[in-house]
């Protein structure tokens, strides 16, 4: 029995729980169109404890930019939601 629990303890986690990492929360954000600030604003909000840092982002982008150009810079992300900053 206790095989089972510990079975399905260890499913329900992967798939609600450990399902999502902070980079692919990061980018997601950066898939849709955020900004650097706003891709590190949501991992922070589902990941409150983490150490992450806008140089963590920017790498994030930049790795994202290597596979598919079409990718927005961080300035360019800013720009199109009518703001510098």
């Amino acid at each position: 029995m206790s095989e089972a629990v510990r079975e399905a303890v260890a499913t329900f986690l992967i798939e609600h729980y450990w399902k999502e990492t902070i980079g692919e929360v990061a980018k997601q954000a950066i898939n849709g169109g955020a900004t650097n600030q706003d891709a590190l604003e949501a991992v922070k909000a589902k990941f409150p404890h983490a150490a992450t840092s806008m140089a963590s982002i920017s790498w994030y982008r930049s790795k994202l930019r290597k596979d598919n150009p079409d990718i927005p810079t961080d300035r360019e992300a800013r720009e199109r939601r009518g703001g510098a900053g």
